[in-house]
């Protein structure tokens, strides 16, 4: 993935992280200001020609497996950023 295009689009990006019990699995983590807004910057990057014509080349033919899920930070979490 890259990581400048994804912040570009408006995503805040920790990554990638790799997983210290499997090397072959990789973690991102994406942090959105609100649920409406993922929904409208991940449409905007993932339907833009960034991914289409830089990214989803050469990422996706390296992806054997994808998984997602949402998750919401518990309140005072940005206390401590």
């Amino acid at each position: 993935m890259n990581r400048p295009a994804l912040r570009d689009a408006g995503m805040l990006v920790f990554g990638p992280v790799r997983d210290l019990e499997d090397p072959d699995v990789v973690h991102w983590l994406r942090a959105f200001p609100s649920m409406e807004e993922r929904e409208r910057i991940k449409a905007a990057f993932y339907d833009g020609p960034v991914w289409e014509k830089d990214v989803e080349p050469i990422v996706m033919p390296m992806i054997e497996q994808f998984e997602a899920s949402i998750a919401e930070a518990t309140e005072g979490f940005e206390e401590l950023c």
